[in-house]
C-alpha cells in the first residue's frame, strides 16, 4: 500500500540509523498554574495529574510552596488535568489545548473546600490570553488545517494568517519545494526565517528559502510561527521561525483518505485572455492520499491498554497537467541538410543567397558540393526534427516557420510521512519521524524544436528522532537529531550510455582539448545556434544543458544540486521555586554540493551568420553544413564547488514567575558562526594585496584602420580582426593578476568571522488583574543570521576555469586553435578579512484581552533593526562621467569599461562583498482577533499597518541590499527606500462555522444539517515599484544617461541611472491605461543619474474571498466514520483583481514606445473551482 515507500526508506537507510541511534525534537511546551483556597491563600503539595487525551500518557506534579506547579516537555496536544489535596474537593479542568512551544498558564486555579471524594469540573478556555511568556508567536491549529481549504495543499498558505507575515506568493496552486519561499516575517528578508519540521531543520542553504520536505496538510497537526524577539532557546537565524508538528498515532485508529480535483472546465477565463479572444489554457491538478494512525499492539501480549507505541503513516500523490507547450521553428530541409539551398528564402520569401568563402561568390544554384560538405556540420544537423509542412497563419508569416509540435509537460509529486511514538517507560518515550518528497518534472522541446523531454526531479528527505527523560518532576533532559537531504537535478528523460546526443564514433566532434573525465561529466555533443543574417526563426541544438536557446547561460546535465544538514540539540531544564530554568547546546553540520560554473564544458558553436565573419555563408545552416562558426566556446572545466560549514549554538535562560502576576523571561544565546569552507579547489577570489600591477593585461581595443573596423593592441599597435576587440593581448599579461584558489591561506576559506558571538533576551508578560483575560507583554532580543551557501557561490573565476573562444574558423581547425583562443578579461569576487554577521534587534509590545465569547484581542507595536547583511558593491570602476569623454566612444557607442578601469587594469568587473552597508527597519501596528474552535464557529482576524525601509528599497527580494550597487552613492541616502516586501495594509480573515440543523425531520435534518462554511477574505496594497527611464536611440546619452558605465535603473541593474521626475505621479485621471501620472517620467539628464527615490510608486492594492461549503454525510449512526464532500471557491465571485502596472517608459526619440506604460499588465488567478471528496474514520 505504501507505494515506493521501501525504495526510498533503503536509500535513506543511513540517515536512519543516525536518528535511531541518537535522539531529537524540539517543540514541546509547558503548562503550569497556582493553586489556591477561596481565600486566596496559595496550595502547596497538591498532587496533580495530567493525561494526554490521545494515548493516555501521564504526567505528575506537585505544587510547590508558592502554590506554582509546572508540568515541563509536554507534547502538543489536548489533555485534562486533575488536582488533588488534602480537604479540599478533587478539581477536574478538561479540554485543555497545548500547542507547541507554549507555556500555557492555566491561572489561578481555585480548590473548593470540601471532601476528597467530591469533585469540582470546569473546562478549560478555548482561546487562552498568553500570561506565561512574553514572545510574538501564532499557532495554526488542526481545526483550521482541517477546516480551511487551501487551493494547492500547501501548508504555507496559512501563513498569510500570522500579523506581521506577507506572502508575496499569490497563487500558491502547488505545495513543493518552494512553497517556504516568498515569505517575510516582521519585514525581515526572506533568507533569513528558519524553517523547521518536528524541530529539525528544514532549508536548503543554497538561498536558504526550497525545504526539504513540504508535508501534506493531512499530515500536519499544527504549525507554530515565532515571530519577534523570542526567548534564548530559538537561534539559528534572526528572521523568524515556523516549525510544522506532524501528527501522531493515537489510541484508537483513525484515517482519512480523498481526492481533489480541479479542472480548467470548471474555471473561470482570465481577464487578459477575454479581452484578447484566448480560450481557457490546459489547468488539471488531481491530488489524492491518505493517512492512518492508531496503536501497535498484540491482545494480551504486547501494549494491550494501548498506550506505550503508536504509528502514523499518510502519503498525497499530485498530478499536473500543464499548460500545452507549442514549438515552432524554421528547421533545415531535407534538401539543405545535403547542401541543396536552391529553396532557402528569407521571412518575405526572397532567396537566402549562399556565399562560397573560398570565392566569395554565391554558390551555383546555391548548391554546396558534396565535397565541401564538413561530416560534423552534416551530422547535427541530421539531429533535428523533420520539417512537417507547417505554414504559420499569421499575415506576412508564412515563411518563417515550417515545422510545429506541441506536447503536454507533467508534474507529478509524492509525499510521505511515517512517524513511530514508543513509550518506553513511564519517565521516557521518543519517536521516530521520516517525511519525504519526490517531485518529477517534465519540461519539453529543451533539445532542439520539437525533440528533447527534461526530466527536473527533487526528492529531499528530512528524518527526526525524539527523546524525553524526565529524571525527576523539576528535571527534565530533552535530545534532539534530526538529519536532511535534497537532491535537485536534471537529466535526459531516457537518456542512456548510447544515446543519440552522446558523442560517439560516429559524430565526435574536436575540442579545444581532451575531453575532462569524472563523475560529473556526461560525453554529450557540443550545442549549436544558427541564428544571425536573413534566416528566420531558426532551430537551436542544446543537448546537454538544463537551458534552451534562450536560457543558454545554465548548466550541463546531469545537473545534480545536494544539501545535507546534519543536527544536534541538547536541553535540560529544571524548576525550581518560582523559576523555570532551561540550557541547551545546538550543533549544525551542513555541506552544499551545487555546480558553480560549466555551460560551455561540452563546447558551444554558433554557426550564426555575420558579415564580419571572413568565412561566412550568409546563412547559418549552410555554416554548419560547411563546418564554417562565428564563434566556439569550451570552458576548460566543470566546477564542482562543495562548501560546508558548522554551526554551533547554545543558551541558557529563565522563566521566572516573579509573582502570581508578573512573569519574566530573560536568556543570553552564543553562537559560533563557522566559515564556509571549500576544498575542492572550485573557487577562486581576488585579493588586492597579491595585484601586481607589472603583471596587468592588455586589452586590444576597437579602431578603424583603413576604413576597417579592428582590434588593436594600446601598446604595439599591432592589429587583428574585430571579433577580438576587448579581449585580452596574448602574452601581454596574467588575466589571473590577484587571484588565488581556495582562499588566501589555502584552505577553503574566504573570509574570517567573529569566534563567538552572544546575544540577550529579555521579556516580560504582566497578568494585569490577575484573573487571565488582560496581559501586558513585550520582549527585546537579538539576533544573528549566518550568510547561506551563495555567500561562496559566483567564484567559479580563472584560474580554476576559463572559457576561451575561437572566432571565425572551421570546425576541423579547433585543436590547433587551442592556444590561440581568445581569453576576456576575468570577472572576479572579492571578499577577505573578518566579516560582521548579519544582525538583527527586535522588540515588541503588546496587549492582550478577552472580550468575551471565547474571543481574545491582541493588539501590539512590532520592530526590529537589521544590520550587517551582505551586500556588494563595484571594486573596479570606471571613473565617473567616463563616457563624455570624446576618447571613450566608437562609433557612437561606449568603448568596453574594461578599457577604461584605472585602479586595476586588465581585469574586469570585481564584485566586493561588504558587511558594512546594508539598513533595514521595520515599525509596524498589529491587531489580531482570536476564538479558537467553540460551539462550531472558529474565526481569526489580522490586520497589520507596517512600513518595512532599507538600503536598496523595492529592488532585493530575498536580501537586504543590492545584488551590485554603483561606487558613486552613499548607500544609506542614495540607495534607502521601500523594501520590496513593503505592504502598507494587509488585512486576512478566516472563518469556519457549522451551520446548525434546521429542522429535527430525518430528512430534512440529513439534506439540511452537517454544512460547513469556511474561507479567507484577504486584503492588500501593493508592492512597491520604481519606475524605470529608457531609450532605444543610439547614442551613450540614451543608453547610459550617466556616462558612467551603469546603464539605465532596472530591479535587476539598481546601480543603473533612474528617472529623471518632471512632473507629479500623482496628477492623473485612473484608468485601465493610466495608474500613475505617465508625463511625470523622462530619461535621466546627460551626465546625471537621474532623480527619483525607489519605490515611488505602487502596485494595485487587491482583495481576494475564498470559499468553501463542506457537507458531512456520517455513515452509520454516529459520526465516527463521515463521507465529506466539499466545494472550494477561490476568487469566489471572479473579481478581477489586476496585480501590477506597466511601470517602463521606453523612447525612441522624445515618444514612448512602450504600449503596456502606466496601464494594468497582470491580475491574480481568476476563479477556480475545486471539488474533494473525503472519507474520515
Amino acid at each position: 500500500m505504501l507505494i515506493g515507500l521501501s525504495k526510498m526508506l533503503r536509500r535513506s537507510c543511513l540517515a536512519a540509523a543516525l536518528v535511531v541511534c541518537a535522539h531529537a525534537q524540539t517543540g514541546t511546551s509547558t503548562i503550569l498554574g497556582t493553586l489556591t483556597d477561596p481565600a486566596d491563600a496559595v496550595i502547596p503539595g497538591a498532587t496533580l495529574t495530567l493525561t494526554e487525551a490521545a494515548t493516555g500518557a501521564v504526567h505528575d506534579a506537585t505544587s510547590n510552596d508558592a502554590g506554582l506547579f509546572r508540568v515541563l516537555d509536554l507534547r502538543p496536544g489536548h489533555y485534562s488535568l486533575r488536582v488533588q489535596a488534602g480537604g479540599f474537593k478533587a478539581l477536574e479542568m478538561k479540554d485543555i489545548d497545548l500547542a507547541s512551544s507554549e507555556n500555557r498558564d492555566l491561572g489561578r486555579l481555585v480548590l473548593q473546600i470540601g471532601a476528597l471524594s467530591e469533585e469540582v469540573s470546569v473546562n478549560a478556555q478555548a482561546t487562552p490570553v498568553q500570561t506565561a511568556s512574553s514572545e510574538r508567536s501564532a499557532l495554526i491549529d488542526g481545526n483550521q488545517l482541517s477546516q480551511v481549504a487551501l487551493k494547492g495543499r500547501d501548508p504555507f498558505g496559512f501563513m498569510r494568517l500570522v500579523p506581521g507575515i506577507v506572502d508575496a506568493n499569490t497563487d500558491r496552486s502547488l505545495a513543493g519545494p518552494g512553497s517556504a519561499g516568498n515569505l517575510y516575517i516582521n519585514g525581515m528578508a526572506t533568507n533569513t526565517k528558519n524553517v523547521t519540521f518536528d524541530g529539525v531543520t528544514e532549508l536548503d542553504q543554497g538561498g536558504a528559502n526550497a525545504v526539504y520536505v513540504s508535508p501534506n496538510m493531512d499530515a500536519i497537526g499544527e504549525l507554530r510561527v515565532l515571530s519577534s524577539a523570542y526567548q534564548a532557546e530559538y537561534g539559528r537565524t534572526a528572521g523568524g521561525g515556523i516549525n510544522m508538528v506532524t501528527k501522531s498515532g493515537t489510541q484508537e485508529f483513525h484515517g482519512t483518505a480523498f481526492w481533489n480535483r480541479r479542472h480548467e472546465d470548471m474555471n473561470a477565463n482570465t481577464f487578459f485572455n477575454n479581452r484578447q479572444g484566448i480560450a481557457r489554457p490546459i489547468y488539471r491538478y488531481f491530488v489524492g492520499g491518505y493517512s492512518l494512525g492508531g496503536p501497535i499492539f498484540i491482545p494480551k501480549k504486547f501494549n494491550s491498554d494501548k498506550k506505550k507505541l503508536f504509528f502514523f503513516v499518510s502519503q498525497e500523490f499530485t498530478r499536473v497537467a500543464q499548460p500545452t507547450a507549442v514549438s515552432t521553428a524554421n528547421l533545415p530541409t531535407l534538401a539543405e541538410r545535403n547542401g541543396d539551398f536552391s529553396n532557402s528564402v528569407n521571412s518575405v520569401g526572397r532567396q537566402i543567397p549562399i556565399i562560397d568563402p573560398t570565392t566569395g561568390k554565391q554558390f551555383t544554384n546555391n548548391i554546396i558540393p558534396k565535397d565541401r560538405i564538413d561530416p560534423t556540420g552534416q551530422a547535427i544537423l541530421n539531429l533535428f526534427a523533420k520539417p512537417n509542412g507547417y505554414v504559420n497563419p499569421a499575415p506576412g508569416q508564412q515563411y518563417t516557420a515550417n515545422f510545429i509540435a506541441s506536447a503536454t509537460p507533467y508534474y507529478h509529486r509524492r509525499d510521505d510521512i511515517i512517524r513511530a511514538d514508543y513509550a518506553i517507560t513511564e519517565h521516557m518515550n521518543m519517536y521516530v519521524r521520516w517525511g519525504n518528497d519526490t517531485r518529477d518534472q517534465v519540461q519539453e522541446f529543451m533539445v532542439s524544436p520539437g525533440v528533447g523531454p527534461l526530466v527536473n526531479f527533487l526528492p529531499g528527505y528530512n528524518w527526526a528522532g525524539h527523546i524525553t527523560n524526565i529524571i525527576s518532576p523539576t528535571l527534565v533532559n530533552e535530545m534532539v537529531v534530526g538529519v536532511g537531504h535534497n537532491n535537485f537535478g536534471y537529466y535526459r528523460q531516457g537518456a542512456e550510455s548510447d544515446s543519440t546526443y552522446f558523442r560517439s564514433s560516429s559524430l565526435n566532434p574536436p575540442t579545444l582539448r581532451p575531453f575532462p573525465t569524472g563523475s560529473q561529466y556526461e560525453n554529450y555533443l557540443p550545442a549549436a545556434t544558427f541564428a544571425g543574417g536573413a534566416l528566420s526563426n531558426p532551430g537551436a541544438f542544446i543537448p546537454g544543458y538544463t537551458g534552451n536557446a534562450t536560457t543558454n547561460n545554465t548548466f550541463p546535465i546531469p545537473y545534480k544540486n545536494f544539501n545535507d544538514t546534519y543536527s544536534f540539540q541538547d536541553d535540560i531544564s529544571k524548576v525550581l521555586r518560582t523559576h523555570s530554568l532551561k540550557a541547551g547546546v545546538y550543533y549544525e553540520y551542513n555541506s552544499k554540493i551545487e555546480p558553480a560554473s560549466g555551460y560551455n564544458y561540452a563546447g558551444v558553436f554558433n554557426f550564426g551568420s555575420n558579415v564580419n565573419n571572413p568565412l561566412d555563408t550568409g546563412n547559418g545552416y549552410s555554416n554548419a553544413l560547411l563546418g564554417v562558426f562565428q564563434t566556439y566556446t569550451e570552458a576548460t572545466n566543470r566546477l564542482l564547488p562543495n562548501p560546508h560549514f558548522v554551526e554551533l549554538e547554545g543558551y541558557v535562560q529563565d522563566n521566572w514567575r516573579v509573582s502570581r502576576r508578573f512573569t519574566l523571561d530573560y536568556g543570553l544565546r552564543w553562537y559560533h558562526v563557522g566559515l564556509m569552507q571549500d576544498d575542492s579547489n572550485s573557487y577562486s577570489e581576488f585579493y588586492s594585496q597579491l595585484w601586481d600591477p607589472k603583471q596587468a593585461a592588455r586589452i586590444y581595443r576597437p579602431a578603424n584602420v583603413g576604413g576597417k573596423n579592428v582590434a588593436i593592441d594600446p601598446l604595439t599597435g599591432a592589429t587583428t580582426f574585430a571579433a577580438l576587440q576587448n579581449t585580452i593581448v596574448p602574452g601581454s599579461g596574467s588575466p589571473v593578476n590577484g587571484m588565488k584558489i581556495n582562499g588566501l591561506t589555502g584552505k577553503g576559506d574566504f573570509a574570517q568571522f567573529p569566534t563567538l558571538l552572544f546575544t540577550p533576551r529579555l521579556g516580560f508578560a504582566w497578568d494585569i488583574f490577575g484573573d487571565g483575560k488582560t496581559a501586558v507583554r513585550g520582549s527585546f532580543g537579538t539576533f544573528y543570521s549566518r550568510p547561506n551557501a551563495n555567500f561562496v557561490q559566483g567564484r567559479g573565476a580563472p584560474p580554476t576555469i576559463f572559457t576561451p573562444v575561437v572566432y571565425y574558423s572551421q570546425i576541423a581547425q579547433i585543436p590547433q586553435a587551442a592556444a590561440s583562443a581568445a581569453i576576456s578579461p576575468t570577472n572576479a569576487v572579492a571578499l577577505y578579512g573578518e566579516q560582521k554577521i548579519e544582525r538583527n534587534h527586535q522588540f515588541n509590545l503588546t496587549i492582550q484581552r478577552d472580550i468575551g465569547f471565547g474571543t481574545v484581542l491582541d493588539v501590539a507595536y512590532v520592530g526590529n533593526f537589521d544590520r550587517h547583511a551582505q551586500t556588494t558593491t563595484e571594486l573596479n570602476p570606471i571613473p565617473q562621467g567616463s563616457y563624455a569623454n570624446p576618447a571613450n566612444v566608437f562609433n557612437n557607442t561606449e568603448l568596453n569599461p574594461n578599457l577604461l578601469r584605472t585602479r586595476f587594469p586588465g581585469m574586469g568587473t570585481i564584485t566586493y562583498y561588504s558587511d558594512s552597508l546594508s539598513s533595514v527597519n521595520y515599525h509596524s501596528l498589529q491587531l489580531q482577533a482570536q476564538h479558537r474552535l467553540s460551539h462550531g464557529l472558529q474565526f481569526g482576524a489580522a490586520y497589520v499597518f507596517s512600513k518595512a525601509l532599507g538600503t536598496c528599497g523595492a529592488v532585493a527580494a530575498n536580501g537586504s541590499g543590492c545584488t551590485v550597487a554603483d561606487p558613486f552613492h552613499s548607500y544609506r541616502d542614495w540607495y534607502y527606500g521601500q523594501m520590496a516586501w513593503d505592504r502598507r495594509h494587509v488585512l486576512n480573515i478566516n472563518y469556519s462555522y457549522r451551520i446548525p440543523a434546521v429542522s429535527s425531520h430525518a430528512v430534512a435534518k440529513q439534506v439540511l444539517g452537517n454544512w460547513t462554511l469556511s474561507g479567507i477574505a484577504s486584503f492588500q496594497t501593493g508592492a512597491p515599484v520604481t519606475p524605470d527611464c529608457s531609450s532605444l536611440s543610439p547614442g551613450p546619452v540614451n543608453s547610459d544617461p550617466s556616462l558612467s558605465g551603469v546603464g539605465a535603473w532596472s530591479a535587476s541593474n539598481p546601480a543603473g541611472a533612474r528617472c529623471q521626475a518632471i512632473g507629479d505621479p500623482k496628477n492623473f485621471q485612473q484608468s485601465f491605461y493610466t495608474n500613475f501620472n505617465t508625463s511625470a517620467f523622462t530619461l535621466a539628464a546627460p551626465g546625471t543619474f537621474g532623480n527619483i527615490g525607489l519605490g515611488i510608486l505602487r502596485q494595485p492594492s487587491w482583495y481576494n474571498l475564498d470559499v468553501t461549503l463542506d457537507k458531512r454525510i456520517p455513515l452509520g449512526h454516529n459520526e465516527r466514520r463521515v463521507l465529506r464532500v466539499r466545494i472550494e471557491a477561490y476568487n469566489v465571485f471572479n473579481h478581477t483583481e489586476f496585480s501590477t502596472i506597466g511601470t517602463s517608459l521606453q523612447l525612441l526619440g522624445t515618444t514612448n514606445v512602450n504600449t503596456q506604460y502606466g496601464q494594468y499588465t497582470a491580475t491574480l488567478p481568476q476563479r477556480v473551482l475545486s471539488t474533494t471528496l473525503r472519507f474520515e474514520f
